[in-house]
């Protein structure tokens, strides 16, 4: 399954207002920062490896997650910079390990959550739906090429 046709477009149920957070989601390529949003990739151009994906449709991006430990927030520090009020300015860690990717909530004021759990730590697995504030994230790990066959034949497993 391809990541495009793994984010669905925007429907009814996927707009449904969160428990303790006010008001509708937003795709977040409409809040990231200019640095962040220069830094994304479109699916077809991106290498293995582990990702932060934004947008919906044709419109995803892809963030890698290039960092040991890549910080999320409002805040100028923050790798991945998000320009939206309901997230704090340090609101999570994203930490990469040989056996896998942790999120860790930073002490944000309206959480994070992980397919609609609210977490303090979490495993991601790949395609696991990520919400700070009201901006949905989605986590992938594209892998390697297939030998023989080109970048834009690959699908990705969610």
């Amino acid at each position: 399954m391809s990541i495009t046709s793994t984010i669905a477009p925007r429907t009814a149920a996927t707009t449904q207002r969160h428990d303790l957070v006010e008001g509708a989601h937003v795709p977040a390529h409409a809040r990231l920062h200019h640095r962040t949003l220069s830094r994304t990739l479109v699916p077809a151009d991106a290498p293995a490896g582990r990702y932060l994906a934004v947008g919906e449709g044709p419109e995803i991006r892809l963030f890698p997650l290039d960092d040991d430990v890549t910080s999320i927030g409002r805040g100028l520090r923050s790798q991945f910079g998000i320009e939206d009020h309901t997230v704090s300015r340090q609101h999570a860690l994203v930490a990469l390990r040989p056996s896998g990717c942790r999120i860790f909530d930073d002490r944000s004021l309206n959480g994070t959550f992980v397919n609609g759990r609210r977490v303090i730590e979490s495993e991601l697995d790949d395609g696991d739906v990520i919400v700070v504030g009201r901006v949905v994230l989605r986590y992938f790990e594209l892998p390697p090429v297939a030998a023989g066959l080109p970048d834009h034949h690959r699908s990705v497993a969610a």
